[in-house]
């Protein structure tokens, strides 16, 4: 039954206009590699000049991995707020509700839909980076550390936006709302509205915090639980608010 909702999501998604949003994000994403190899390109000349080297890694993966998050926390929110709070607006909810479809398959379906979107991202930014391996050497281990910290962002992302979305019925609310969330989570060690005292708290919980070390090419198992337990938090407890909506609706 997963895969039946994954395969409508898919369908929807594809016959929707927010498909104009993909294409919009593989055109930025596309600009920005152009530009960050047009920089490099110049960085390298100068180095060569001056007897200096510059880092493929550094100068054009790295950064270009930085920008797809960016692009990720502009992107998804728009989708989770499509996903749930939509149809909570405009009743088709009650379709799933009164189906035998279960929560979590109805929440599973969803955030696999929205991982299909986040893997056609990655497969593009793979194949831009697989792209210069030749003309030059890359390092494939920090190449792949960073894609995969990409997409545990990508899906802590999603998770929270499908969380925001399960809470509020209102679209523009929920998208709002989300929007303020992931800045704030992205932001927080930078804020750090807690104090000096609780700055080591508001860098542990900070999103970005986390995604140092995967884009630096280094393997941080902490990192790791966190993204894993974020995003089955906020999917637990999408799940509990589905399914308490999916017993709310029903006579």
């Amino acid at each position: 039954m997963i895969l039946r909702i994954l395969q409508i999501e898919i369908y929807k998604l594809l016959r929707h206009p927010m498909i104009l949003i993909i294409s919009f994000a593989f055109g930025l994403i596309s600009l920005l590699f152009y530009r960050l190899c047009v920089d490099y390109l110049h960085l390298a000349h100068h180095a060569l000049n001056h007897r200096q080297t510059a880092s493929l890694t550094f100068e054009v993966i790295k950064p270009l991995c930085s920008w797809t998050i960016l692009i990720l926390a502009i992107v998804f929110p728009l989708f989770t707020t499509q996903t749930l709070s939509q149809e909570l607006k405009q009743k088709t909810f009650y379709l799933w509700a009164g189906s035998a479809i279960k929560a979590y398959e109805l929440v599973m379906g969803k955030w696999l839909s929205l991982m299909f979107i986040l893997l056609l991202i990655l497969c593009l930014v793979f194949a831009m980076i697989l792209s210069l391996a030749f003309n030059t050497s890359l390092s494939f281990p920090m190449m792949g550390l960073s894609l995969v910290t990409v997409a545990f962002v990508g899906c802590c992302f999603i998770c929270f936006g499908l969380f925001i979305s399960s809470m509020i019925p209102n679209p523009l609310f929920s998208l709002g709302m989300t929007y303020f969330g992931i800045i704030i989570w992205m932001l927080l060690e930078w804020l750090n509205p807690l104090g000096q005292k609780y700055a080591w708290l508001a860098k542990e919980i900070s999103i970005l915090s986390h995604s140092y070390h995967g884009l630096n090419g280094i393997i941080y198992s902490p990192d790791i639980c966190f993204f894993i337990i974020t995003s089955a938090l906020c999917l637990c407890l999408t799940h509990l608010r589905v399914k308490y909506f999916m017993t709310k609706v029903l006579p």
